[in-house]
């Protein structure tokens, strides 16, 4: 069986959404908000780690080696449950049950790489996740407008979460 994107979401908020959740979360808490601006701050947070985690994913498959530092083959080869791959694999067309043919192997080689990718771009998977991505920065921009951060702390989680949208390594 393939993960399903609900578990996909499930581990991502237990990882860096969860982290990023915390930090905002206890950030709040320090700066003594109150209740209703310490879960905004934490909504916030979780939606950001979520953007940030789809955003390596997609940049994971599609990102530039010579900037990103790491091979983007290597997400394929060693088959990490990435969203993109996510999507594909669940989905009921002949991209989907053409990536769960070659996932089933016993091993991907460099030689899988270049179909492992047209399959995905026939599922529209990056589409998929960019889209994804974007519904999460902008939950995170909505909980940052409750939160209802003062200067500068206002302008710099603004410009963390536009700088998530563009990030290229």
């Amino acid at each position: 069986t393939w993960v399903t994107e609900d578990e996909y979401l499930q581990m991502i908020a237990g990882k860096t959404g969860a982290l990023l959740g915390g930090a905002a979360h206890l950030g709040a808490l320090v700066a003594e908000a109150g209740p209703m601006e310490i879960a905004a701050y934490r909504r916030f947070g979780l939606s950001v780690g979520r953007a940030f985690q789809i955003r390596d994913d997609i940049l994971g498959i599609w990102g530039d080696e010579a900037v990103t530092g790491k091979s983007a083959q290597s997400d394929i080869l060693s088959r990490k449950k990435s969203l993109p791959v996510v999507h594909a694999l669940t989905q009921e067309n002949e991209a989907g049950r053409a990536l769960r043919r070659l996932y089933a192997r016993p091993g991907l080689t460099a030689d899988d790489v270049p179909e492992v990718l047209h399959w995905l771009e026939s599922a529209g998977s990056r589409a998929h996740a960019e889209a994804m991505m974007g519904d999460a920065l902008t939950d995170a921009r909505a909980a940052l407008a409750e939160a209802r951060p003062r200067e500068p702390a206002a302008t710099a989680l603004r410009e963390l979460t536009d700088m998530l949208a563009e990030r290229v390594y």
